[in-house]
């Protein structure tokens, strides 16, 4: 069971994701993204974005 002590990590992962997926939904990333969107989106941008959050 999550306890309050753990969820502002939970929270600042789930609002970050969030954000980046809007804006890639938007179509406002193209600038940060190569060849295909969608699969560099996936497998390089977003996981680089998440590590720079808690690196």
């Amino acid at each position: 069971m999550l306890e309050a002590r753990n969820l502002p990590p939970i929270f600042a992962a789930w609002s970050t994701a969030h954000g980046i997926a809007y804006l890639a939904l938007e179509d406002k990333m193209h600038f940060a993204l190569q060849g295909n969107y969608d699969e560099d989106f996936r497998k390089r941008l977003l996981p680089e974005i998440l590590k720079a959050q808690w690196a």
